[in-house]
């Protein structure tokens, strides 16, 4: 599972391997993966805060243990789509 960011140095990967034994509750092992890749990057450098798009919210909801269709195998590249949407917008106002 992995995300990828856009930021001014270039690309950032966060990726986690799939674990099923790892996961509890009613989280998908899918899902599970997700809010840890997305908690590796909320506490990195290089994320630009939940305000900046509905995708950077997104991330900040999955590192907080929120967040509905995690386990979605599409939510990580509509995650990264709408931060780099809004990232480019923001570069080239």
């Amino acid at each position: 599972m992995a995300v990828k960011y856009s930021c001014p140095a270039g690309w950032v990967y966060s990726r986690d391997r799939l674990t099923e034994d790892e996961h509890s509750g009613a989280d998908s092992s899918p899902a599970h993966t997700l809010r840890r890749t997305c908690r590796r990057l909320v506490t990195s450098q290089h994320f630009a805060g939940p305000r900046f798009s509905w995708g950077d919210r997104e991330v900040a909801a999955a590192a907080d243990g929120r967040g509905n269709g995690l386990g979605r195998r599409s939510k990580p590249v509509t995650i990264a789509t709408s931060h780099h949407l809004a990232y480019l917008a923001a570069r080239y106002r």
